[in-house]
């Protein structure tokens, strides 16, 4: 006898045969090509690895020995400026600076024909700073000074030739205020309360037809001074006006203010609008 089949025997070849039923001609061309896909991908992917490591850029370290600093500049060819700077002393001339710094006057006149050299380098102030570049053999360079408080000059020779630069720099007007009572003399309490001769000798010359200064000052006279100082480039440079000013002199008050008169030029007038400054001092 036949033994008859089981039917779990026939159930794998039925189920492939509805599946291959079920595909239809559209969907074979989907399947078909997305493995054309696959296989492209698979073949691109190494050779763009490659041509990545290929392009991997090499590092390489080169040593490059340079010539010292001194030596490039000291090269040939090369002039290297040498400034000496001078301050004024009292009674300190041009003649007698470059006297003591070794330079050859003929150099210094040929400046001093350059347009608006000779006055400030012929009437120098106390404390003026001048600054000379001197060559290797005593030869004068060029010159540098202030003309005023914001103008700094230098002056170049070149054979015959002189060259001019002019620097600008900032210059600051503060005020100033301080006050001081007289204990032994003016100058004394000037400098406790910080202010400069230059500033207590214009006082003077302020209130000097109505106080004598040289025998009418007491103890206790005091007095209060408003007054500009001049900076440059963060430093002082002199002692400016005095702006307003009071003075009490054995009991009495005296006050001077610096205003433009109807000419336009300033004075120092009281509080009733007098002029201070009379036209003769007292005898």
């Amino acid at each position: 006898m036949r033994r008859p089949q089981s039917a779990t025997g026939t159930a794998p070849a039925a189920s492939l045969a509805t599946l291959w039923q079920r595909f239809s001609h559209e969907h074979w061309l989907i399947a078909a090509l997305l493995l054309a896909i696959v296989v492209m991908v698979m073949a691109i992917v190494p050779g763009l690895t490659r041509a990545v490591q290929a392009a991997t850029t090499t590092r390489v370290d080169v040593v490059v020995q340079l010539p010292p600093r001194d030596a490039l500049a000291a090269s040939p060819g090369t002039a290297q400026t040498q400034w000496q700077t001078v301050k004024v002393a009292a009674g300190q001339t041009l003649g007698q600076i470059c006297a003591n710094l070794g330079i050859a006057m003929a150099d210094v006149y040929k400046l001093l024909d350059y347009p608006g050299a000779r006055k400030p380098l012929t009437q120098l102030q106390v404390g003026a700073e001048l600054a000379f570049d001197i060559g290797d053999g005593g030869n004068l360079r060029a010159i540098r000074f202030d003309r005023d408080d914001s103008q700094r000059v230098q002056l170049r020779l070149d054979g015959d030739r002189v060259d001019q630069v002019v620097s600008q720099r900032e210059v600051q007007t503060r005020v100033q205020v301080a006050s001081a009572e007289i204990r032994s003399s003016l100058f004394a309490a000037g400098a406790a309360a910080g202010l400069r001769d230059a500033t207590l000798l214009e006082l003077a010359n302020v209130f000097g037809y109505d106080i004598d200064f040289a025998q009418d000052i007491r103890s206790g006279d005091r007095f209060t001074v408003v007054y500009e100082e001049i900076w440059r480039d963060g430093e002082f440079v002199r002692s400016g006006d005095i702006v307003a000013a009071t003075f009490v002199n054995q009991g009495r008050e005296y006050a001077a203010y610096r205003y433009a008169g109807s000419d336009g030029k300033l004075g120092y007038y009281d509080e009733e609008g007098r002029p201070v400054k009379k036209s003769f001092l007292r005898m």
